[in-house]
């Protein structure tokens, strides 16, 4: 019985193993897929039509809920959940988007209090925020926000953290 019991172990362990590994092959992909397609619009630098079209292609290739991407100055573009308030080109709308400027490295929000955002009825409930750098400067951000708090797990972390890292590169 204790072998039975052991082999049963070993199997368990090894799947979880493959899942994990499986999981991490998946988000590469997803995150290749992305940088494939955004970087026509990257070329373009950072402007509201090649931001908004760049916001709509990871909005659309992710579980987020919505995707914002900021110059240093304001919003370039919003795709999703909140896009009555947070409208390109009216300045920076959430006080975690002017820290993650001003720090230059990523800032998480669990809470829709930790987003700081103005508008009282905002759907965005979590987010992270990751800067987006030329030559080590701050240049904008890139957003991933969630209506659930329990949807940004650590792989979306990840996910973010690659994107911002390849679109870095992207712009430079």
């Amino acid at each position: 019985i204790n072998g039975v019991g052991s082999l049963l172990f070993v199997f368990i362990l090894q799947s979880i193993i493959r899942d994990d590994q499986r999981t991490r092959v998946l988000q590469t992909n997803r995150a290749f897929r992305i940088t494939d397609q955004t970087l026509p619009f990257f070329r373009k630098g950072l402007n509201p039509d090649s931001c908004s079209a760049i916001a709509n292609i990871v909005l659309n290739l992710t579980n987020a809920d919505a995707i914002a991407i900021t110059d240093d100055k304001q919003v370039l573009a919003h795709a999703g959940a909140g896009s009555d308030h947070h409208i390109p080109l009216k300045g920076l709308e959430t006080g975690l988007t002017r820290e993650a400027l001003q720090l230059g490295e990523l800032l998480i929000a669990r809470t829709k209090d930790d987003i700081y955002c103005m508008h009282k009825d905002c759907p965005l409930a979590a987010a992270v925020v990751l800067p987006l750098k030329v030559h080590q400067e701050t240049v904008g951000t890139l957003k991933m926000y969630f209506t659930n708090p329990n949807k940004l797990d650590d792989v979306h972390q990840e996910l973010a953290e690659g994107l911002a890292n390849l679109f870095s590169t992207q712009l430079e």
